[in-house]
């Protein structure tokens, strides 16, 4: 979410909603978690919800080869989404806040527009104007290219896969 979201937005993922969105077809569920190999798809995500019948035909008796849910996943975000709205109301999070928002905040927000001073006003002739920040943020260097087939599922590198892997 870094960049793509306002900096003060409160996010609480669903593990529920993440597994259904991002993993689909349940490809990474079955390989990192073969307890639920078996679990039929409409499962996959929640397979406390299969019926003990359902439970005994895909091998996977939920409290015994899998654990069952420690936290009610819908009540316990409500309950930290009130403490954090509560926290916003606080003066001492607000000043926070509106200091967050000065040092790195949208410029559409209000802030001068690149190529104008502090103050809104057009630099001086002849000044060269560095970027907001960009004397401060080294570049990150250039990460070596790693053949595709030493990829995990996510594209990050496989740090088990050795030269010799035929993968």
């Amino acid at each position: 979410q870094s960049g793509t979201t306002g900096i003060n937005t409160l996010r609480i993922y669903s593990p529920t909603k993440q597994a259904l969105d991002q993993d689909p077809e349940g490809t990474f569920i079955r390989r990192w978690v073969p307890e639920l190999a078996r679990v039929p798809l409409p499962a996959l995500a929640q397979p406390w919800m299969m019926s003990l019948a359902q439970q005994e035909e895909a091998g996977c008796i939920i409290g015994q080869d899998y654990p069952a849910p420690i936290v009610d996943e819908k009540a316990a975000a409500k309950a930290a989404k009130d403490v954090m709205y509560g926290l916003r109301g606080h003066a001492s999070t607000r000043r926070e806040a509106d200091q967050i928002q000065d040092r790195h905040g949208s410029r559409k927000s209000g802030l001068p527009q690149t190529g104008l001073g502090a103050r809104g006003t057009p630099p001086k002739a002849g000044a060269k104007r560095t970027p907001r920040g960009a004397s401060k943020v080294p570049k990150a260097p250039k990460s070596p290219k790693v053949p595709d087939t030493q990829l995990d599922l996510f594209g990050m590198p496989n740090l088990s896969a050795s030269d010799d892997d035929p993968r």
